[in-house]
């Protein structure tokens, strides 16, 4: 059984609103996710070490330790990497939903650390309590420089990593060529 990368490429696309903002990622109203999981890019555990000390190669720690989920994301990452947590049966709704047993007796029994927050669905005014997935490792993001200085660290080029992950970077890179630097990141985490 291998490991898997899952990979998201969200923009902060406030300028497109006129809303000043010297922070990028103040507000998810304007974080879209312009790429997702739809792009493989193998198991290349060389990479998945560099970006976040997933598949050890040797004894050295990845540049930048795993951050966890971020505080801001796109709706679309958000719906990826958390569950809905329901009390009844009868309020599963789909695969990704779960119940606070389930939940809380994953919580109490696993190393990994499994948030839990309340988020109000803007379209149905509900709110929802979350929960990260119970498959997810490692989860992180990083910054498009961020991914050059990991990959440098470990004395990888870019033209050695995989080609789908050359064209991610490309798109990060233009990202922040037209809406300015950091405003585009990898939201990633593994799982078995």
């Amino acid at each position: 059984m291998g490991t898997d990368i899952n990979f998201y490429i969200d923009v902060d696309m406030s300028k497109d609103y006129g809303v000043p903002s010297d922070t990028p990622f103040y507000t998810e109203n304007y974080i879209n996710c312009i790429l997702g999981d739809d792009i493989h890019v193998g198991r290349p555990y060389y990479l998945f070490h560099a970006l976040a000390n997933e598949r050890r190669r040797d004894n050295r720690d990845c540049l930048i330790k795993p951050r966890g989920f971020p505080e801001k994301a796109s709706i679309e990452v958000i719906s990826k990497y958390y569950f809905r947590v329901v009390d009844h049966d009868s309020e599963i709704k789909s695969a990704k939903d779960i119940l606070r047993r389930e939940a809380e007796k994953i919580a109490a029994s696993s190393n990994e650390h499994h948030f839990r927050f309340s988020k109000l669905n803007k379209f149905s005014g509900k709110v929802y309590e979350l929960f990260s997935s119970p498959y997810a490792l490692n989860c992180s993001y990083l910054y498009h420089n961020e991914i050059l200085e990991s990959l440098s660290y470990f004395g990888i080029k870019m033209e050695e990593t995989p080609r789908p992950f050359q064209l991610i970077t490309a798109i990060m890179a233009s990202a922040d060529k037209v809406y300015g630097d950091q405003r585009s990141r990898m939201v990633f985490w593994f799982d078995y």
